[in-house]
């Protein structure tokens, strides 16, 4: 299968585009790509009528699931490590020192550090109108990805702490009754678990809100310094 990479060959229009990304990285590669080609080149606004529905659809679903999938490992990191806080579960041993659970924070939300890391480096290459459009798209798809799937999974998590607590302690009660393997955990669940998942899906949401502010605040600082560039130039 070919690659889908962005193509502004010299015998082409230069508002020609053709980037349909299937994944995160696959996506700031093609902003990558299309900043380094329009670096120095004559960048009139209506180029961003090169960057159809169809692109901006597909940046968006990338981001969406690339915020989809930020948003669950990091929930999941951020439970263990309230336990870990809690001491329901050992952290690198059961010290639980200062430097435990900065390591394991650090761990937890490796996924949102790693994502952040990688695309403002990448918008900061941003040199034109399209590679402007790409990142626009690609930011609001992660953004609505990951805060919108937060503030669900914290309905669910709260949900099941409160409303549901007794029907899931009652249910893990008789599966510890009927297998050996479970039993105890009804306890764990009632004690430890049902404040860390309040705890740790409040953290990660307001992780994933932190993490899409910086991203957008990272696109308009580098579109302002390209607005400011291109009228001094001007």
């Amino acid at each position: 299968m070919a690659e889908d990479v962005v193509v502004i060959e010299n015998n082409l229009p230069k508002d020609s585009i053709s980037a349909l990304p299937e994944t995160y990285l696959e996506a700031l590669s093609a902003i990558q790509e299309q900043a380094f080609i329009e670096a120095g080149l004559e960048d009139p606004d209506y180029y961003s009528e090169a960057f159809t529905l169809k692109h901006r659809l597909s940046f968006f679903r990338v981001g969406l699931f690339a915020g989809l999938g930020d948003c669950i490992l990091t929930l999941i990191g951020m439970v263990l490590y309230v336990l870990g806080k809690m001491g329901a579960v050992p952290v690198f041993g059961y010290d639980r020192g200062i430097f435990d659970l900065a390591l394991a924070f650090i761990i937890a939300t490796f996924p949102y550090s790693a994502t952040l890391l990688l695309t403002i480096r990448t918008f900061a290459h941003i040199s034109g109108t399209i590679s402007k459009k790409m990142a626009f798209w690609l930011a609001v798809g992660f953004a609505e990805g990951s805060v919108l799937s937060t503030a669900l999974l914290f309905e669910l998590c709260y949900a099941v702490a409160t409303e549901w607590k007794n029907q899931v302690y009652l249910y893990l009660l008789s599966l510890g009754e009927a297998v050996s393997f479970f039993k105890g955990v009804e306890s764990f669940f009632w004690y430890n678990l049902t404040p860390a998942l309040v705890s740790g899906s409040w953290d990660e949401l307001k992780l994933s809100a932190s993490v899409s502010a910086v991203l957008f605040l990272a696109f308009f600082a580098r579109s302002l310094w390209l607005k400011k560039k291109k009228h001094f130039l001007q």
